[in-house]
């Protein structure tokens, strides 16, 4: 008996009756694969009770881990055991690589729909062996973008000329994903037809990884669906599965203004939305507000879906405005759109009419807008409420009539609004928005003016707290994501002003602010200071608003 294989068997039995240590693993030739990624799969560690079994499972993972990263010709030798005083001993594994191996040729087999020309022309080819396994799924991904969600590939075999290797592929393309038949779980309330409408599957037959997930986008979108998904069954079913929350939502909302440029007084607004009516996606809201003591305002909203087989949706709004004596705003205004999976698209018609208070002398004759325009909206985003990734666009055209009774003048507007939302890492995003809006300057009034400051638009100054015929409010938020609808962030707003009185071009709002989901709904904070004129405002004269989004 060798004097190795002696000590070996005095170290096994003295094994039996006492604890065995692994005190070092030392990993000899691997040089693609670094230390770290082999120890992770080891299960006798450093500090790990030996065992024979261990060692050799140990073994086999090692020899995957290679075949996965596409080393199939990797060689892994026995371990070697060095012994060790004290009841330990290091594990040494040898490793040949064999790396340095070329692909000749790739052949491919079952593939009908496809021809290997087409998937080497999209997927492009590989020369190396341990790119093999990328280069299978970028095989795979192909297939699923042309709606073969069910394909899959294997390697067949792999033959060695020389020093050059010829790999064989075998490729189930299955069939093309075509909707036939939708399945639906989870819906207590929304119908399926209303689903299929939302989700906007209805205008496409063929199946893609990028239409399921818009189409799910688009389900999330809406207030009453908390999550959903969906499910290819087969090439021809399709799950819908979802989790609905309530259909009714109030929101209010508090301001509390401590400015010294007038009285201390509390603003806000109360909305009421009874959404998914009968299951139906159609939805009715009530809002009211006041954002100065001297001016409050109601709003009422009415979305109608359409009909099923037509993806056309309208909203419309009524409006009215008291502002203390001096003149009552009422508007009727429509749109109509079309919608798919990223955009809508739509016109848009409205009337207006401004009508003088009890105040005299009057300031505001009696007067009558009509308004119509086109609209375009671009949405991908990755959380509707919250999001961290993504883009939106909006873009809207008006020409707008004035007939004030004894003259009729006309005049263009355009508004623009842009966000991007950049990940940065983990929970850290960048939100930036841009909102413009510019009238042409032709006779207009005050009422004709665009407004901002306050919640919506500057934070920092006092609700419409400016007024101008070109407006621009740009916003740099960083986010920390708390969880899917909360966040707490720090902001930046830079807004722009001009009129016939005055130009600003340097307003900033500065603040921190909380989006928090609680029991009772969700709850908003915001503090925010401002500069202004070449001043900031004292801490003690910021702007807080607070208010809860509750379902019930």
């Amino acid at each position: 008996m060798k004097i190795s294989q002696l000590l070996f068997l005095m170290f096994f039995c003295t094994s039996l009756v006492a604890q065995v240590i692994v005190e070092d693993v030392v990993l000899e030739g691997n040089q693609l694969i670094n230390d770290e990624q082999i120890l992770k799969i080891l299960s006798l560690k450093p500090g790990a009770e030996y065992s024979e079994q261990k060692l050799s499972e140990d073994a086999q993972r090692l020899s995957r881990l290679y075949q996965n990263k596409g080393l199939y010709f990797a060689k892994i030798f026995q371990p070697d055991i060095e012994f060790l005083p004290a009841q330990k001993l290091k594990i040494i594994y040898s490793i040949q690589e064999n790396a340095n191996i070329n692909i000749a040729s790739i052949e491919f087999t079952g593939n009908s729909y496809i021809t290997s020309n087409k998937l080497r022309e999209q997927v492009g080819n590989v020369s190396q062996l341990q790119q093999l396994p990328k280069f299978m799924k970028e095989i795979v991904q192909y297939y699923n973008d042309q709606s073969f969600l069910f394909a899959s590939i294997s390697l067949q075999k792999i033959v060695k000329t020389d020093e050059n290797l010829k790999v064989f592929l075998k490729i189930n393309e299955g069939k093309p994903c075509e909707i036939e038949n939708f399945r639906f779980q989870g819906n207590k309330v929304t119908t399926e037809n209303t689903l299929i409408r939302l989700s906007g599957l209805q205008n496409y037959q063929l199946l893609t990884p990028e239409l399921i997930r818009l189409a799910e986008e688009n389900l999330e979108d809406e207030e009453y669906i908390k999550n959903a998904e969906i499910i290819p069954v087969n090439s021809d079913n399709l799950l819908i599965k979802l989790e609905e929350d309530k259909m009714t939502q109030l929101a209010f909302l508090l301001g509390y203004d401590n400015s010294a440029q007038e009285d201390n007084q509390l603003t806000g607004f109360v909305d009421l939305q009874f959404m998914n009516l009968s299951g139906t996606g159609r939805s009715l809201s009530l809002q009211w507000q006041r954002l100065v003591a001297s001016r409050r305002s109601v709003q009422l909203n009415y979305h109608e879906t359409g009909v099923n087989s037509v993806p056309v949706n309208a909203d419309l709004s009524l409006f009215r405005e008291e502002v203390d004596s001096t003149y009552i705003d009422t508007e009727v205004e429509t749109e109509v759109y079309y919608t798919d999976l990223k955009s809508r698209y739509g016109i848009i018609l409205g009337w207006n009419g401004i009508y003088p208070g009890s105040r005299r002398p009057k300031i505001y004759e009696k007067s009558n807008y009509t308004k119509t325009g086109v609209l375009w909206e671009y949405r991908n985003v990755d959380n509707r409420k919250n999001p961290r990734d993504g883009q939106t666009f909006s873009l809207r055209y008006f020409y707008i009539m004035n007939d004030s009774g004894s003259e009729e003048n006309s005049h263009q507007a355009v508004e623009w609004e842009a966000a991007r939302y950049i990940p940065i890492k983990n929970r850290l995003s960048l939100a930036l928005q841009t909102k413009i809006k510019v009238a042409e300057n032709k006779d207009l009034t005050d009422l004709d003016y665009y407004e901002i400051g306050g919640y919506n638009s500057l934070r920092g100054f006092r609700e419409n707290e400016f007024y101008g015929y070109r407006t621009a409010v740009t916003t740099l938020e960083f986010r920390y994501l708390l969880s899917r609808t909360s966040r707490s962030y720090i902001f930046i707003d830079h807004g722009y002003i001009e009129n016939d009185v005055y130009k600003y071009g340097l307003l900033c709002g500065f603040g921190a602010g909380l989006m928090l989901q609680t029991r009772l709904g969700l709850f908003h904070l915001d503090y925010a200071l401002n500069y202004q004129n070449g001043k900031f405002s004292a801490p003690m004269q910021g702007l807080l608003h607070f208010g809860v989004e509750s379902r019930f």
